[in-house]
């Protein structure tokens, strides 16, 4: 089972040989706490916890055919490894990734090898500790009525933040209207005051989404676009025409956000509107 190393792009870097095995260090939490008048102690704050960069060590033994063989194979690992973030995969087969930048990379040689042999160890860091999904969730969902509900379930043990786009829609001559877009479960409120016909779509860029995935950040954009010809989250859309002033406040300074495990969604428009639209969510789950 070999640690495998790629860009963020999803191409391959490095494979190390099976030998080296990863391993990381328990993800710390910083927890802020209130003190609280006649009182021991301290009440804990759970709206402020942050988690620390996570420490990582890939360690093992190698060989090759010659002393210089050796070296030449440690230094290509070391300018593979260093000056830019990887996403690391523990073996062959994980379906989860964490990002990483290496801090340290040592060979010592193995006594007796005549130089063919070492241990080699590769200290990693992960700024952002979490470990994410290889393959990212997309939700579609056509309401047919103001009001109307649905459930979406997000995989992980931390909150996502998806990209979310509307599509527009005409039935009978009317439009989307003030689209608004509702998590009953977590109280966020995505709403757009602006009006949409068939055949123009509204990307709504997450105030966070990890990975810099995202071309756009904290960012609404409309343009022409239907759910046939949808781009992919991670991809910069086709002249796009900021509607970020059309955003409702409470999604500047609280962004829209998904629970881990089930979250109900509700779809309201105006009163005047066609009632229809389709909405796309698209995220990648995360592990801490």
């Amino acid at each position: 089972m070999a640690v495998r190393f790629e860009d963020r792009s999803g191409n391959v870097v490095l494979v190390l040989p099976p030998t080296l095995r990863s391993e990381g260090e328990d993800v710390s939490q910083r927890l802020p706490m209130l003190s609280v008048p006649r009182r021991w102690g301290a009440v804990l704050s759970l709206d402020d916890v942050q988690l620390e960069p996570r420490t990582l060590i890939v360690s093992g033994k190698v060989a090759a055919d010659s002393p210089e063989a050796l070296e030449a194979m440690y230094r290509d690992w070391s300018a593979r490894l260093t000056g830019r973030l990887l996403r690391m995969y523990s073996r062959d087969d994980a379906q989860r990734f964490i990002e990483v930048a290496a801090s340290r990379l040592t060979k010592t040689d193995i006594e007796g090898s005549g130089g063919m042999a070492a241990e080699v160890r590769i200290d990693l860091q992960a700024p952002e500790p979490l470990w994410w999904a290889r393959d990212a969730v997309r939700v579609d969902w056509s309401p047919t009525a103001s009001g109307q509900t649905t459930t979406v379930q997000s995989p992980g043990s931390w909150p996502a933040a998806p990209v979310i786009t509307i599509y527009g829609a005409t039935v009978s001559g009317k439009h989307l209207v003030n689209p608004r877009l509702v998590n009953e479960s977590t109280g966020h409120v995505l709403e757009l005051a602006l009006t949409l016909q068939q055949g123009q779509a509204v990307r709504v860029y997450p105030i966070h989404a990890g990975l810099g995935e995202v071309p756009e950040s904290a960012a609404a954009y409309q343009y022409a676009g239907t759910v046939d010809t949808h781009v992919p989250w991670t991809d910069p859309i086709l002249y796009p025409t900021s509607v970020l002033a059309a955003v409702n406040d409470q999604w500047t300074f609280d962004g829209f956000w998904l629970q881990q495990g089930y979250n109900v969604l509700r779809f309201v428009d105006h009163a005047d509107s066609c009632h229809r639209a389709t909405i796309v969510l698209e995220w990648r789950p995360a592990w801490h």
